[in-house]
């Protein structure tokens, strides 16, 4: 007898286990590598006479910062924007070339709720 009440309180001590285990995982917000990521890149297009900058997530490029905003903006609450440039600069770079146009738009990142990654000298 004392067997099966020992046998059965250990069932029973598993399934709360399991079921309080799980109650916990739900409630835990996602780990980081769980999150989309998505990758930033900065292309120089030197075939005119005065280099031109595209600004690319994923497979999409746009030419100015807030066209690339406003696509980074519909982007996933909780996302991960990553960028990695390099450290070879030409001048007038969008956002590199200002630390005030940087610190906004890590603020518009955060205000969406992305989270931005930036690599110094990818």
């Amino acid at each position: 007898m004392k067997a099966l009440v020992k046998r059965s309180f250990i069932y029973i001590l598993t399934i709360v286990i399991f079921f309080f285990s799980f109650a916990i995982a739900q409630q835990n917000p996602p780990m980081q590598s769980e999150l989309k990521k998505y990758t930033m890149q900065l292309i120089y297009i030197f075939d005119r006479d005065q280099t031109e900058y595209i600004l690319v997530l994923g497979q999409a490029g746009f030419r100015t910062l807030e066209a690339f905003k406003k696509q980074v903006a519909k982007l996933p609450h909780g996302s991960l924007l990553e960028w990695a440039p390099s450290c070879v600069r030409f001048g007038n770079e969008p956002l590199l070339s200002s630390e005030r146009d940087m610190d906004e738009f890590k603020e518009f990142c955060k205000s969406k709720g992305i989270k931005f990654i930036l690599i110094p000298s990818g």
